[in-house]
């Protein structure tokens, strides 16, 4: 039959978007505003990710660099997932319909986690370099044994 729900409603002069509103209880919001919402939720988001991530990372570094990886690792999926639960707390879960308003936000939100992790890189350097040093002082020791017990 060949039925276009976009075409024929484009036909009428009326936006899919228009047409979904009439159903779904949906909200509206200007692109500053949408913007603004979106990073507020990244940033609701990426600090307890990052820091958890950094957090975990810097238990893990008591065993060396795969504790680092594992535990933050770890870190960051408690961390976001607390991010996550205090999004839902705090922003409206009701769904965007205009496309570019959804855009919007959803770039604001992931500038917001970017901006968060922007302290990332220099922890993880500054942790990495203790647990390099540690590790070093093991495998030194282990060299040591190594080369006594040779014959």
């Amino acid at each position: 039959m060949g039925i276009n729900e976009a075409r024929d409603l484009a036909n009428q002069g009326i936006k899919p978007s228009d047409f979904a509103a009439a159903f779904i209880k949906n909200r509206e919001l200007a692109a500053d505003v949408a913007a603004a919402e979106g990073v507020a939720r990244g940033l609701t988001i990426g600090a307890p990710a990052t820091a958890g991530m950094i957090a975990g990372a810097k238990y893990g570094s008591l065993f060396g660099l795969p504790g680092i990886a594992i535990a933050g690792g770890g870190g960051l999926l408690i961390g976001a997932g607390i991010g996550m639960f205090a999004e839902d707390q705090f922003f409206s879960d009701e769904p965007i319909l205009e496309d570019q308003t959804r855009a919007l936000l959803e770039g604001g939100k992931v500038l917001g986690e970017g901006l968060t992790m922007l302290a990332a890189p220099r922890a993880f350097m500054k942790i990495g370099e203790k647990a390099l040093t540690a590790e070093s002082g093991f495998l030194k020791k282990t060299r040591r044994l190594d080369t006594a017990s040779q014959f």
